[in-house]
């Protein structure tokens, strides 16, 4: 298998979990940040997995304009889906709002990994935004963290050739 993992964030915390996939799958797995430069074409690759951090529900602007560009190709290729988003209760609105329909119903995995809110390498945009939606959450709230058990499903769901 040739994958293709493509990604954005900002923190730290999606590198990470995209390095987790990485390790976790089988054959030759190229990464590629959307926030580095140009990107590979899909047509290369027999898998491609997209994804990245969410900022106030929306993906990057490279993300979905890679998405657009590659429609076509990607209809064509085994395709992964992840979000890394401290609302895990939000996952399926968050991916409808930045992915296509045909996309979603063309994905054999789409997860979310969870989130992360690493205020002390936020810049000040953020760290206000963050500090607002701690202070609306509903007490008792936890903390964003990562959700292991999604990305180990998305690993399996990539790796089983049949689907």
């Amino acid at each position: 298998m040739r994958a293709l993992i493509v990604y954005a964030g900002t923190y730290g915390f999606t590198a990470e979990r995209v390095e987790e996939l990485k390790a976790g799958l089988k054959g030759d797995v190229t990464v590629a940040d959307a926030g580095g430069g140009s990107l590979p074409s899909p047509e290369d690759f027999d898998t491609v997995i997209i994804g990245g951090a969410v900022y106030m529900g929306q993906i990057s602007k490279k993300l979905k304009e890679y998405c657009s560009g590659h429609a076509g190709a990607l209809q064509n290729k085994r395709l992964g889906l992840f979000l890394c988003c401290g609302l895990p209760e939000n996952f399926q609105e968050t991916l409808k709002n930045n992915f296509s329909e045909s996309l979603i119903e063309k994905a054999i995995s789409a997860e979310c990994l969870g989130g992360e809110l690493r205020t002390e390498r936020m810049s000040l945009p953020h760290k206000l935004i963050t500090k607002a939606m701690k202070k609306a959450a509903k007490p008792g709230t936890p903390d964003p963290c990562a959700v292991p058990e999604n990305l180990k499903k998305m690993v399996e769901r990539i790796n089983d050739e049949s689907l």
